[in-house]
């Protein structure tokens, strides 16, 4: 599972990462796609964003910048 907050705090976007039938990476790893909207269906803006990946072998944390 893949969750992406502002850096206030507030969730913005939850992806279940689904692993595809033969993926050689599985639930271990992969690629997931954003429309850069949010929960509620908005579009996001500008700014510093926190991800947080939970997975079967760990989890992961760090930040990545939208610019429009």
């Amino acid at each position: 599972m893949i969750r992406i907050f502002t850096i206030n705090g507030d969730l913005v976007k939850t992806i279940v990462h689904k692993a595809t039938v033969g993926s050689v990476v599985g639930d271990a790893g992969g690629d997931e796609w954003w429309d850069l909207l949010t929960d509620n269906r908005q579009l996001v803006a500008s700014g510093v964003y926190v991800f947080h990946v939970d997975s079967k072998v760990g989890q992961q944390v760090g930040k990545f910048v939208i610019i429009r």
